[in-house]
């Protein structure tokens, strides 16, 4: 009875002396493992996809009238009243300042309204007389020049009072004259001030048309990706709009870019944020930038293998010579060398060279984990 206690323990212990000889192995392997993962490069990885480059470049912008216009007096006198001020919207026909005429001016405004009388006189009498010698033309009574010289006469006449009609100021007997806004305007200067003597000619005021405004910016020299005719998006604290490129050239090592946009609401000299941007319309493989690496033979990535190791699987690295063509904010174009995609290093905590063993951080994106 007692032998065969002995022998049920001895076989016990030599289970329990296997069972914690595996553990132990299984401990050192797991160590072992650790500390030899501890000190390789540990790196993350990305697959190279198809896809467009999605290009974007931002800007500062400051609006101006993108239609200037400038409005004068036609006759010189003192400045009476100014009806606007600078900022101010106004709509067509609105009166802007009204001037007192001089007694030199209102002499000469009376001459003109003389002078305008008395080619309604001519042109009545003209028009007669070229009726005349229609008729007579028609009836064969009469040559055709001898009419061809009445009507160029009446036609003279008519040119002639249209210049006098330009020249003229009607003052309605008040002895001043308004003037009104041309267009649909904003007034950004007065060039005049209460009181003022001005002479004809002068300038009143310096505006910009309503609506039409255009914000200019300057964009990398390199950009070659927005063109004349491209939408692009301006914001600030107030507005939102959608503007369109007009006009793109260099300038002293940038390009300069000019973009319209509509509203009734902006004022020239504000700021805005310019946002352009535009896909691709081919689609290419594609690397994002910070996985491309670069050296005396030109750019490569680092792909990503598997072999059998010490320890058994393990990951590890190879150098991929590439060609690439364009880019964009995030990714690079590959046009020669990638011909089936695996994994490449995208971000590294060492230094890395070909053949490296590495310890995979993302492992299960790319890989079915090890047990």
């Amino acid at each position: 009875m007692m032998n065969n206690n002995n022998h049920v323990k001895g076989r016990i212990n030599v289970k329990t002396i296997g069972a914690g000889f595996i553990i132990l192995i299984l401990i050192l392997t797991f160590v072992s493992k650790t500390v030899y993962n501890y000190n390789l490069p540990v790196v993350t990885a990305v697959i190279p996809v198809n896809g467009k480059l999605d290009k974007t470049e931002s800007a500062k912008g400051i609006a101006e009238w993108a239609d200037k216009l400038e409005v004068y007096t036609d006759t010189g006198g003192n400045v009476e009243e100014i009806f606007v001020k600078q900022g101010d919207y106004v709509r067509k026909g609105q009166p802007i300042v009204r001037v007192s005429l001089s007694e030199e001016e209102i002499t000469k405004n009376r001459d003109k309204a003389y002078e305008i009388q008395q080619v309604d006189m001519d042109i009545k009498n003209a028009e007669d007389d070229c009726s005349d010698s229609k008729k007579l033309y028609e009836q064969g009574a009469a040559p055709k020049n001898d009419y061809e010289k009445v009507d160029r006469e009446l036609k003279a006449l008519y040119i002639k009072k249209q210049k006098l009609m330009l020249e003229y100021q009607d003052t309605s007997d008040s002895g001043s004259m308004t003037v009104y806004a041309p267009d649909n305007l904003v007034v950004s200067e007065l060039s005049i001030h209460k009181g003022q003597k001005v002479s004809s000619g002068e300038l009143v005021a310096k505006c910009g048309l309503t609506q039409n405004l255009k914000v200019n910016c300057s964009i990398t020299l390199d950009n070659n990706f927005i063109t004349e005719g491209d939408k692009c998006k301006l914001e600030n604290s107030s507005y939102s709009f959608e503007g369109t490129v007009t006009e793109v050239k260099a300038v002293e090592g940038k390009k300069a870019v000019s973009i319209l946009i509509q509203s009734d609401k902006v004022k020239a000299g504000e700021t805005f944020d310019v946002k352009f941007e535009k896909k691709g319309a081919e689609s290419h493989t594609l690397v994002p930038n910070g996985a491309l690496n670069k050296d005396s033979e030109g750019y490569f990535l680092y792909q990503i293998k598997q072999r059998e190791g010490m320890l058994g699987k393990e990951f590890y690295v190879e150098k991929l010579k590439v060609y690439i063509g364009d880019n964009d904010n995030e990714n690079t174009i590959i046009t020669k060398g990638i011909t089936f995609f695996e994994p490449v290093v995208l971000l590294c905590n060492k230094e890395l060279s070909k053949g490296d063993t590495i310890v995979l951080e993302n492992e299960g994106d790319f890989f079915a984990e090890k047990n």
